[in-house]
């Protein structure tokens, strides 16, 4: 039998720009859903490799922060396929809708999609060409020209189309806030070590090759120069909108990535700081207090009632723990705004919309999961599906709160009703994990085909069909589907946006390989299984479950040389 060909780890790293967190800048909690912990196999064939199956990881991430979209920041912005889908629906309607072409190449960097990025902001910049120079006057035309431009690295231009839109509409606080979030990231590139630019660091400690690194002496005073005129736009910008909320939430996003890049400018200057604790300065009080004051302005609107919240939470923990040991351990004052934002969420909660209600229960449940309360956070997570059954985070976010609390509510029920609302494969594939979990083999087989016929291009339900097959007696029959199964994922991985949720494929393809090829027991099937390991320790050096395969395999046969470079 031939051996599959695989995508190698290189062809998925060629072209990926890691990513630390999400967009340019970013401060968020992500949180990230594994569902859930699985029953042993069936005792018979190869018990200790079939123990060792991989079911493909279906991850949530409910990304909850400041995030810098295009070059305005945004409360909760969440790179989801819907409204992706959404924007470009109603692209293929107005194909000419500038504004919607820049907010679909600033989701798709959230995505590392560069071609299609690429390709939004080149389209975008055409379109944006026409309006200025119909109108050179405006300056909202040329400050959606020059995000175009930026999108693309095309800086030179855009900041002279930025600079001019302050002068033509220098009464627009909007122009000068957008020429503030330019500058606060615009210097950052030149002072960054080559390979790690265009890579947002902000809400983390960074990499120890940038600590290490020294720029010129001219290069760093420019980006200091250039941080410190970003923060007078915002001054000139609150001056001119004193009672416009969203200017708060921007200047608060002006103030995380200016705390946080100042830290680095001292850093590189004095050659500290030592304390990793140093870098959560970009929550600082003056951040908190815009977003209060956005909140004060506008009552109504739960994001900002709950930013806040979760900032002060976050500030009061350290660089390897978020937030304080419990609510009792906070200061009396962070205590107050944290009570006060809550009682807020409470009353938004209560809004005859049903969908703004919804939303207020969510993020109360968040704060409550934040502040470790998984029991609230389910009844809250509860609440908003109730009202609006549609919220997919909700969905999410009770499914993990329930793992997390070990409930009594049954995980595989809220996958059922949650499958009511919403057919889609992804929600298949949870309820053929939750089968998994009793046991229930054909039930998750089932579920797994109807995911696979729903999204015929994702490779995760065939992985998970591939996994489930793995954890049976396999038929000689069977081996020759499984190496036709493996060979088809392995050109739906090849096809995914390099990132990490092209990895993740990956590894989970080359561990079940590995298993595959240890189950048919040959010398040449024993080398294949060998090569998968191989692989994967390349890059994964230190993964368990890699290593416990590779003993699961010596079991199997005369395995005595192996390294795993």
């Amino acid at each position: 039998m031939g051996m599959t060909h695989f995508v190698s780890m290189g062809q998925l790293k060629k072209n990926f720009q890691r990513r630390l967190l999400l967009g340019r800048g970013t401060l968020a909690a992500v949180l990230s859903l594994a569902l859930p912990a699985f029953a042993a196999a069936p005792p018979s064939g190869s018990p200790r490799l079939r123990d060792l199956v991989v079911f493909p990881r279906i991850a949530a991430a409910y990304n909850y922060g400041l995030n810098l979209f295009g070059d305005r920041w945004a409360v909760s912005v969440n790179a989801n396929g819907s409204e992706i889908s959404g924007l470009r629906d109603n692209l293929s309607r107005q194909p000419g809708d500038a504004e919607s072409l820049l907010k679909l190449g600033a989701l798709l960097e959230y995505q590392n999609d560069a071609g299609e990025v690429r390709d939004c902001y080149q389209q975008a910049e055409a379109i944006c060409r026409k309006r200025a120079a119909a109108n050179p006057e405006n300056g909202g035309n040329l400050d959606n020209l020059a995000e175009a431009l930026w999108g693309q690295g095309k800086d030179e231009e855009a900041e002279s189309l930025y600079r001019r839109a302050t002068l033509v509409s220098s009464n627009d606080w909007q122009c000068w806030a957008r020429l503030g979030n330019f500058l606060s990231f615009h210097q950052l590139n030149s002072v960054l070590p080559e390979n790690f630019r265009d890579q947002p660091v902000v809400g983390q400690p960074p990499a120890r090759e940038i600590l290490d690194y020294r720029p010129s002496e001219s290069a760093l005073s420019e980006a200091e120069d250039s941080l410190r005129e970003g923060g007078r736009c915002f001054d000139r910008a609150v001056a001119l909108a004193p009672k416009e909320a969203q200017v708060y939430v921007q200047r608060a996003g002006y103030l995380t990535a200016s705390n946080w890049e100042s830290c680095l400018f001292s850093h590189w200057r004095n050659n500290g700081p030592s304390n990793p604790d140093a870098w959560l300065s970009f929550l600082s009080a003056g951040t908190i207090a815009n977003l209060e004051k956005a909140a004060a302005l506008d009552p109504n609107n739960s994001d900002a009632i709950a930013l806040p919240a979760y900032f002060e939470w976050v500030q009061n923990g350290t660089e390897a723990k978020a937030g304080p040991e419990n609510f009792d351990a906070l200061p009396p004052e962070s205590r107050r705004l944290i009570l006060g934002a809550l009682g807020r969420l409470t009353d938004c909660a209560q809004d005859p919309d049903k969908k703004a209600a919804a939303k207020a229960f969510e993020l109360l449940g968040f704060l409550n999961w934040t502040m470790k309360d998984p029991q609230s956070a389910a009844v809250n997570f509860q609440r908003a599906i109730l009202l609006d059954p549609s919220r997919e985070r909700s969905w999410d976010l009770l499914l993990l709160s329930l793992q997390a609390d070990h409930a009594d509510i049954p995980f595989r029920a809220v996958c059922e009703a949650r499958l009511k609302f919403n057919d889609t494969a992804r929600n298949h594939l949870l309820l053929a994990r939750a089968c998994v979990a009793q046991e229930k083999w054909n039930e998750a087989q089932a579920q797994s085909q109807l995911a696979a016929d729903a999204d015929t291009n994702n490779a995760t339900a065939p992985l998970f069909q591939v996994a489930l097959a793995l954890k049976r007696d396999l038929a000689p029959d069977d081996l020759s589907q499984i190496q036709d199964q493996l060979n088809d994922i392995s050109g739906l991985i090849g096809r995914m946006t390099p990132g990490p949720a092209a990895w993740m494929r990956w590894r989970e393809l080359s561990l079940d390989s590995a298993i595959f090829y240890g189950l048919e027991n040959t010398a040449d099937s024993q080398r294949a299984a060998l090569g998968c390991l191989a692989q994967v320790m390349k890059y994964y050096p230190t993964d368990e479950t890699a290593r416990n395969i590779l003993e699961a395999l010596k079991g199997e046969g005369p395995l005595n040389n192996f390294e795993s470079d």
